[in-house]
């Protein structure tokens, strides 16, 4: 009798212990899989957050982009004269000849700053003369004069005088110019800029009406 309880017991006490190991066993792997879902998911963000920030835009990238400079055109002209280093030099497009005889090493003592116009916008090619003191300006020594490859073949084509880049004996050719006329034409043009239309060139005092219909059909502006 007492041996069938015994067994009994022994029977009850393993099935116990079975399930005690299988319920532990389950519990182990499901910590496993958990700890390996949470590993992954981690690794995933982790990813996630460094690929976001990558993503995102510098900071610095408008800040680069807001210093970058632009890059200025380059013009050549000649000075010479009274000046301390004649010959040609390299200047921002759009510059004064005030700059430009600052470059070139500027105005001598003896230079004559008084009819030169400073203020003058340089254009590629320009010669510029800084005459001395007491100096009579003639036709090589036109304070400022423009230099273009197309305007002589165009003049002998036409026949015409181009009134931007004449010189002061090419304009004493004109009809009704003489030698003070095409000074002040020079002069007005140092001052003034280029002639647009050759209409411009009634604007040059002493150049009337009557004056212009007599030279209009030898002029060009090319």
């Amino acid at each position: 009798m007492y041996k069938a309880k015994d067994k009994e017991k022994f029977i009850i006490a393993a099935l116990i212990l079975l399930i005690v190991l299988i319920s532990g066993t389950i519990y182990l792997k499901s910590n496993a899989a958990t700890e390996i879902i949470l590993t992954e998911s981690n690794s995933n963000n982790s990813n996630n957050s460094s690929t976001n920030v990558d993503a995102l835009p510098s900071e610095a990238e408008p800040e680069a982009a807001a210093n970058d400079t632009v890059e200025e055109k380059s013009i050549i002209v000649y000075i010479c004269g009274q000046v301390g280093r004649p010959g040609n030099i390299t200047i921002a497009e759009g510059s004064r000849l005030g700059d430009a005889i600052e470059q070139a090493g500027g105005a001598l003592e003896n230079a004559d700053l008084n009819i030169i116009n400073l203020a003058h916008i340089l254009s590629d090619a320009e010669m510029v003369y800084v005459p001395k003191k007491g100096e009579i300006i003639d036709e090589k020594a036109s304070i400022v004069s423009s230099v273009s490859s197309s305007s002589p073949t165009a003049s002998k084509k036409s026949g015409k005088v181009n009134i931007n880049t004449a010189s002061e004996s090419e304009l004493d050719t004109l009809p009704g110019i003489g030698p003070s006329t095409a000074v002040k034409i020079i002069e007005h043009r140092n001052q003034n800029g280029k002639f647009k239309t050759i209409n411009d060139l009634k604007n040059v005092t002493g150049i009337g009406a009557k004056k212009f219909d007599s030279l209009k059909d030898f002029i060009t502006v090319q």
